[in-house]
């Protein structure tokens, strides 16, 4: 499953992508810079959902430990 987001403006939306990437065998990221550490108002899920991290620019130290430590590749 690839999505651009793991929080989203539409309630709708948020629960269509929570439960494909629950039943999907690989969950995909893509986070542009802005889109790091930062929410919406409707959760996809868990950075856990996550099993691959796509980013533009490199991670700080902080944010590429704490993807490391949840064994999220980053890309």
């Amino acid at each position: 499953t690839l999505f651009p987001y793991t929080t989203l403006f539409r309630s709708e939306e948020a629960c269509v992508k929570r439960a494909l990437s629950e039943r999907a065998a690989e969950t995909v990221v893509l986070a542009s810079p802005e889109k790091i550490n930062s929410a919406s108002a409707f959760g996809i899920g868990d950075l856990t959902l996550a099993s691959t991290l796509l980013v533009d620019e490199p991670l700080n130290e902080k944010m590429s430990a704490l993807f490391q430590q949840l064994q999220i590749s980053v890309l």
